[in-house]
């Protein structure tokens, strides 16, 4: 019998962890400083910043962020929150996508240890009927409880199941199970680029990573219904860190474009429809005003 939990209701479902390169030009210079300005968010959040050089690249790190150049190319790499949170701004400036990590996270209505001994078990049995099938790897330590992994770290796809609330000691993921899909190589650039244009890409991530787990052996992980309530890894100042980005890293590109009389079609890259256009400027002459304003409360 497989383990199937009476229900299970899906908490997060995102991109865990981003790693890309480009080269230094066109769009490296663009790269890079988005890493700059993504380690100076984690330095003002309090994450220590230190020096990092990792196979010729050299540059910085923090807590969620890695940014680096060497003579050929500029790397970022992003993790947790800040891997979902910038995912859209990257993309369009990667060449080339070495490692991708897709999560979704379930809350169970049974003993989350007990779930993961059965779901280890169930993911054995579907190995040991076929020498391609690869063992999955069983882990429990005091802190952290039980893992489970399958494949290796230098495969195309390695996957791993763990208790997120013991892992994380946030109890916010009381009772609950992360699921993790590590993809890498071409694996990765492929998947990385189609969610990139994927209008429903939780629902992409989540089918996504739970077909994997399936595959080697978790059928139980296939769920007819869940329910996305995607909890908290979006900070309060996103909008904030994105306008900044958006002056930082697009308005040098946009006053280019508008000098050489590309403006219209610079608006149409954007995405801006033409009512788009007239509520921008309703919502601007508001600003105007509103700034503009005497004491009396009349305007100037």
């Amino acid at each position: 019998m497989g383990c199937q939990p009476l229900a299970r209701t899906t908490i997060q479902t995102g991109i865990d962890y981003l790693r890309v390169t480009t080269p230094r030009a066109p769009k490296g210079r663009d790269l890079a400083r988005l890493g700059d300005l993504l380690l100076e968010y984690d330095e003002r959040d309090g994450y220590e910043v230190k020096e990092w050089h990792w196979q010729g690249y050299r540059g910085s790190r923090s807590e969620h962020t890695r940014a680096g150049v060497r003579h050929d190319g500029v790397l970022l790499e992003l993790s947790g929150g800040q891997a979902e949170e910038f995912f859209d701004e990257v993309m369009p400036l990667a060449s080339n996508v070495a490692r991708l990590d897709l999560q979704t996270t379930d809350r169970l209505n049974s003993e989350t240890q007990k779930y993961l001994h059965q779901l280890y078990k169930e993911m054995k049995r579907h190995a040991d009927k076929s020498t391609r099938n690869p063992l999955p790897g069983f882990r429990e330590k005091h802190t952290r409880g039980i893992t489970i992994d399958s494949g290796n770290r230098q495969s195309d796809l390695y996957l791993r199941a763990y208790d997120k609330e013991r892992e994380s000691g946030d109890a916010f993921f009381e009772s609950t199970v992360r699921y993790e899909l590590e993809i890498h190589n071409e694996r990765a650039k492929v998947n990385a680029f189609g969610l990139h244009y994927k209008k429903r890409r939780t629902e992409a991530i989540d089918s996504l990573v739970r077909n994997e787990f399936s595959k080697r052996g978790a059928r139980s992980l296939q769920s007819d219904t869940n329910l996305y309530l995607l909890g908290s890894p979006i900070k309060t100042n996103t909008c904030y860190k994105k306008l900044e980005w958006l002056a930082t890293g697009v308005k040098g590109t946009i006053q280019f474009l508008k000098a050489r009389g590309k403006l219209a079609e610079a608006v149409c890259a954007l995405g801006l429809s033409r009512s788009d256009l007239e509520a921008l400027i309703v919502e601007l002459d508001i600003q105007q005003h509103t700034v503009r304003r005497r004491e009396d409360g009349t305007y100037i």
